[in-house]
Formats: structure tokens, sequence, C-alpha cells
């Protein structure tokens, strides 16, 4: 049985130590300073405090992308996976926009270099296209320009990989609702982004190229889903998988009142240099196309401390909750991504250094980790109270008279069901 969301969940005396309780309310006080002093504008403009603090979490990550990792016993990119819970009107969209403002502009920018490029290459095409047979050769057409996209729209499984594969950096899949996402997915396609939160490599064939390669793909999900599909977003076999324990949820918190009318344009200003200088970090690839992300390690003192947390962290579940030992574990994973984030905002907001990981980054780090495991069980408490919800009121009727083996049709004139929910109450549902 879960633990309530509001226990407190402190992982040992070291995590008690990181200065702040567990709280349901994200820890601004882990973020630069500008940042904190954005998120308390923003919160006055009525922007969840929840919210905000995710996607920005979700910008950064983007904007660091393949150019570095982390190695503390395990080697991980900073990927997110990120799900803002809310009802509609709760400032979603405000949040997602506000945090990627200057991943949109990048966006922006990135269109319009393919966009003459392509014109530039129309124009040496129709040149070579005018050349003699004898003078083209197969080999001298001009190469087409990519497209080194940022923001995905849609997925499909071939699409996906020349997403993946023409953008080195980072790809972000943005969608308002979450549930669009899962309910629309093909099955292998569930299986690739499984495999992208690890940044693993991708092999895949297609009839026109034959066998090709991604190295490092790098794949973040933001959205926002409803707590009433939330049910939905754990159907079939994705709580099996482990497809959702790799979300990050945010629950929606009541922000302050309205009483400033416009963010200062400073605020926001010293946020987008903090995130551009992110996205100036470089990724090396190879002559092979492969990229090799710089790698950071936490320091000794940091690393000694961190071990120390982790210990007890691992055991921070009830014994035989599987849902919440799943959590546990990725995030566990997670704890590492959050400190390399952390680090290089220090760094990219002029308050750090990056040579390290250093104690600031994971202390802000374990915050963070205990807060989304928080936010979590109140998801997982919402799933479960949403399919109880749901069950059918002469569920457990139906299963006796199955037992009894009564036919179908003397259970659909009984009950006024279908051969279709008996079915499904057979099997569980």
């Amino acid at each position: 049985m879960m633990q309530n969301a509001n226990t407190n969940t402190t992982s040992g005396s070291v995590a008690a130590n990181v200065n702040q309780a567990p709280s349901n309310l994200f820890p601004t006080a882990v973020y630069p300073k500008g940042i904190q002093q954005l998120m308390e504008a923003a919160e006055k403009q009525d922007i969840s405090k929840n919210f905000l603090g995710l996607t920005i979490l979700s910008a950064s990550s983007t904007a660091i992308g393949n150019s570095y990792n982390v190695d503390e016993i395990i080697r991980v990119a900073p990927i997110i996976y990120a799900g803002l819970v809310g009802n509609s009107s709760s400032g979603k969209s405000p949040a997602i926009n506000l945090a990627m403002g200057q991943v949109y502009h990048q966006e922006k920018l990135n269109q319009d270099d393919y966009a003459a490029r392509l014109q530039e290459y129309h124009l040496e095409l129709a040149e070579w296209k005018q050349l003699p047979a004898r003078e083209r050769g197969p080999h001298n057409e001009p190469p087409k320009p990519k497209f080194a996209e940022i923001i995905l729209e849609d997925i499909t499984s071939e699409g996906l990989i020349d997403s993946l594969a023409n953008n080195h950096k980072s790809l972000v899949f943005e969608q308002d609702e979450l549930i669009g996402i899962v309910t629309g997915l093909q099955t292998r396609i569930e299986k690739r982004l499984i495999t992208t939160w690890d940044n693993k490599d991708i092999k895949y064939k297609t009839r026109s190229r034959g066998h090709e390669f991604v190295n490092k793909p790098f794949l973040n999900i933001l959205g926002g889903i409803q707590p009433s599909v939330l049910p939905n977003f754990s159907q079939g076999n994705r709580n099996q998988n482990g497809f959702i324990y790799r979300f990050l949820f945010a629950n929606y918190d009541e922000p302050q009142y309205n009483t400033i009318k416009k963010i200062d344009s400073i605020l926001l200003d010293n946020y987008n240099s903090i995130i551009d200088r992110l996205m100036s970090l470089d990724v090396e690839v190879d002559s092979l196309n492969r990229r090799t992300p710089q790698v950071l390690h936490l320091n000794l003192e940091a690393s000694t401390y961190y071990q120390t947390w982790r210990t007890s962290f691992k055991k921070s579940f009830t014994p035989g909750d599987s849902a919440e030992e799943s959590i546990v574990k990725k995030l566990e994973n997670y704890s590492l991504r959050f400190a390399l984030i952390l680090q290089l905002l220090y760094w990219a907001a002029q308050e750090e250094g990056k040579d390290e990981i250093g104690m600031r980054a994971v202390k802000g780090a374990i915050q963070l980790t205990e807060h989304y495991k928080l936010n979590a069980m109140v998801v997982q408490q919402t799933i479960a109270n949403g399919k109880q919800k749901v069950q059918h009121p002469y569920k457990e009727e139906i299963l006796d008279m199955l037992k009894q083996n009564i036919r179908y049709k003397e259970i659909e004139a009984a009950f006024g069901v279908s051969s279709k929910t008996i079915a499904k109450i057979k099997m569980g549902g």
C-alpha cells in the first residue's frame, strides 16, 4: 500500500539535512536567483509554481541536450518526460509558453535558416539539371538540406527516427494534452520512447535506405493532462513496461491572486539569457555521425553526500507496493539528471562553474527527487481512485456467475450488460 502523499518520506538523515522537508510545492530555492525571482513574479500572475518549475526543467534539459552527460555509478543524459496535471484553464499553457520561449525562438531561427538553405538548394539543383548528362554524374547532384527541428508536434515511426537523426542536440515532443500522445501511439513507437528515455542508440531499417543508426537520441516529452483522464494514461501495458513511471508529474497548486499585470522584462530577459547560454553549448559529432557528450562527475564531497542519500532513498518504498518501487527506481536515475541540469543552470546564470557537479546542485537534486516522488504518489492515488470509480456496479455478482460457468447470454439478460463488458470484467477490468 502506498503511503499517503502528505507523509514525510524524506530518505534518511542526509536528505533531512537538505534544509527543506519534501513538499508538494516546487522547491524554487534550487534554481539560480534570477529564476527564483521570475517564478515569484509568475505566481503573482496566476501561474502555478509547480507547473512553471517543471517546464523550466524541461526547457533547460532541451537547451542542454546531448552536450553533457553526468557519470556517477551510471552515465545518464538529462532527458525529461514531463506532465502537468491540472483541469482545463488551470494555466498549463502559460507555464509552458513562458518557460519554453527561447526554445520556440531557436526553432524559428532554425526554420528561417532551413528555408534559406532550401532556396539555395533549388537554385543549385536547377543549374545542375541544365548541365549536359555527361557532366552531371550521379554523385554531383546537390544534397538536399535537412531541417534540424527542435519541436515535434506529431510522431510517426520513421518520422521520429529522421527527426532524431537530423538534430544532434535535442528534440522535445510537445502536446497540449498528453493523453493524445499515449492513446495515439503505436506499440513500437511507445517502445521507442522507452528506449530514448535512456538515451540508448537506435537501429532501424527502411525500404529505401536500408539499415541506419541513431547514436544517443535525445527526446524530451512535455504536455498537460487532466486528472480525470489519468486512469486512461495508465491503461494497457504502461504500468508493466514502466512507461508511465518515466514521467515527472507536476500537480496543480493554487497560485496567488493576480497582483501584477506584467512580468518585469528584466526578469524575462535574464531567464532567456540563461537558456540561450545553455543552448550555446556544442555537441561534438565525429566523422561517423556519433554524438559525444562531455561528461561531468560529482566532486568528492558531493559524491559522498549523494551516495549516502541514494542508499537510503533506494529503500524508501512500501514493501509490496510495485508502483512506488518503480517510482523510486526511475527517480533515482532522475536525481543525477537533476544534478547535471542544476549545475549547468548555475553556470549559465554565472553563479558557478561547470567543471564538476558540486554540493549545491546535489542538494537541489535531492530536493527535486523527493518533491517528484510525492507528486508521483498523488498521481498514482488519483489513478487508483479513478479506477475504483469506473468499476462496474455488478462486478462482484458477474464474477460470481462466471465462476459458476453461467453463460454470457444469461449474464447479459440479468444485468443488461454487453458480452464485451463481461469479458473485460473477467480479464480484471
